[in-house]
């Protein structure tokens, strides 16, 4: 993820687990910022006007993931310059700013409700959990939320009504900041045979103008008979 020749790139060392570089490609790839060194923090979206980084941090081992900004200047940062989102019951993932750069939708995962994520809308300047906009609230398992070009519908994949994933949307009115209509469904796979991955963890979703790109799984299987008799 990049806004003009900086990009961000996340790795793993022996000594530092969780490492995120801040590099400018119009110095050869010179890294300018080091963030999170020896923290626990998952680079997902640069801030609109591409001078910090949306993060899920927490601060040790143990307690709830929140959305943080870490400024994308020289130097290492032990702590982010600001918790944009929290919740102490939930984690939150997946966050990425609408085009206007007004909202920013996520993923809130509570570990006392294993196998339910929900789906979120919330000011990208910040807002208590009462302001959150749950975007499919009858559906069980929802996940990867990804904006439209213009903003006005956001994507995500949903198992809801089935134990399948499918790809659905809902309108969103960027201006007044909520949904318009119930959510809707876009793909029909519902069979083993061929199936969106229901590995979440690893599986990603893109959103283009007119096209969505997705890691769809196949399974076939064969019969056999065996002769059991014995000779």
């Amino acid at each position: 993820m990049a806004p003009g020749s900086r990009t961000y790139v996340f790795g793993t060392t022996a000594t530092n687990p969780f490492r995120v570089l801040v590099r400018d490609s119009n110095r050869g790839g010179q890294t300018i910022a080091r963030l999170s060194d020896c923290t626990f923090a998952f680079p997902l979206d640069w801030t609109p006007d591409g001078a910090a980084v949306l993060a899920s941090w927490r601060p040790s081992e143990s307690g709830s993931w929140a959305f943080t900004f870490w400024r994308a200047t020289t130097g290492v940062m032990a702590k982010p310059d600001r918790v944009l989102l929290s919740d102490p019951r939930r984690s939150l993932w997946q966050g990425r700013f609408s085009p206007n750069g007004r909202w920013v939708s996520f993923v809130a995962v509570d570990p006392d409700a294993p196998g339910r994520t929900s789906v979120f809308i919330a000011p990208a300047d910040g807002a208590p959990r009462d302001r959150w906009i749950e975007v499919a609230a009858g559906h069980v398992l929802a996940d990867k939320p990804r904006w439209s070009a213009d903003g006005r519908i956001l994507y995500f994949v949903s198992t809801h009504p089935t134990s399948f994933f499918n790809l659905w949307g809902v309108r969103f009115d960027p201006e007044a900041g909520q949904t318009v209509g119930e959510p809707f469904v876009l793909s029909h796979f519902d069979s083993p045979g061929r199936m969106i991955s229901p590995h979440t963890d690893v599986t990603e979703l893109g959103i283009a103008s007119r096209r969505a790109v997705i890691a769809i799984r196949t399974v076939t299987g064969s019969a056999w008979m065996l002769d059991n008799t014995d000779k």
